[in-house]
């Protein structure tokens, strides 16, 4: 439920990760950043430029 919420707030959204990662429940970003990898396969970063159709662009360009 809470990582369903993130993937909406990611691909809706101008929230940071960070902030997001509190709106839905974790503590910790490395924890949230985890959780969403197993169980999406990837990062939310990653997720979010995908979702956004800005899948190429380079991992570490910190658009997200």
């Amino acid at each position: 439920m809470r990582l369903s919420q993130a993937k909406e707030l990611l691909a809706h959204s101008e929230m940071s990760i960070e902030r997001i990662t509190h709106t839905v429940g974790y503590e910790y970003r490395s924890s949230f950043e985890a959780s969403f990898k197993k169980e999406f396969h990837l990062t939310p970063k990653q997720y979010r430029r995908r979702m956004r159709g800005d899948c190429l662009a380079p991992v570490d360009a910190g658009l997200a």
